[in-house]
């Protein structure tokens, strides 16, 4: 039986070799069959996850849904699974569905950056500004701002969130770390 979950770990590492080359139609063909026999959940969870990017990039979103779904439930909310169908929610324009995954995703890692703006962004869509801004606050300690300096960081992260679906969108979330950084060195040296 040993040598059965070796064949199909290295199965799974060609599977993964063919998707980084592109091609997506055979990593499928690899790993469709396999997902039944898999005795450890987390290698199950990756070849899902694996069978759902690939669906995702032949624009095969439902079973790219179904397969990442079922991902997250042998996973048991992995954040890098979550990340990905949250993604895939928000590029079909699902996103109280996508809204739901990165909060899970949160839960899961509260203090990645990358969930928190994804979060905000699709909030931003829904059309809640104010929950979208909250949530963008996460990672600052508002207690060491004075009035001026939240108001230049609103000012910071409403310029992100209307920007937020352009390339250059992370430059602005750039600026607001470093203005951030900046200005807890120079309070830093008065306390």
């Amino acid at each position: 039986m040993e040598k059965f979950q070796i064949l199909l770990k290295s199965l799974y590492s060609k599977a993964k070799d063919l998707y980084v080359k592109g091609s997506y139609i055979e990593s499928l063909l690899l790993l469709k069959n396999t997902t039944d026999m898999w005795q450890d959940n987390s290698y199950k969870a990756r070849c899902l996850m694996l069978i759902g990017m690939n669906y995702i990039k032949t624009k095969e979103f439902d079973l790219a849904e179904r397969a990442l779904l079922e991902s997250v439930a042998e996973s048991l909310n992995n954040p890098k699974i979550l990340d990905i169908l949250g993604g895939l929610y928000y590029s079909l324009e699902k996103y109280e569905d996508a809204d739901a995954v990165y909060r899970a995703a949160l839960r899961e890692d509260g203090y990645n950056v990358d969930f928190i703006v994804k979060s905000a962004r699709i909030l931003w869509k829904l059309g809640d500004v104010r929950r979208a801004f909250k949530r963008l606050k996460l990672g600052y300690s508002l207690d060491s701002l004075d009035i001026s300096e939240e108001r230049k960081l609103d000012k910071f992260l409403l310029d992100f969130i209307r920007n937020s679906d352009l390339p250059q969108s992370y430059y602005y979330l750039k600026k607001i770390r470093s203005w951030y950084s900046n200005y807890k060195k120079r309070n830093d040296l008065y306390f």
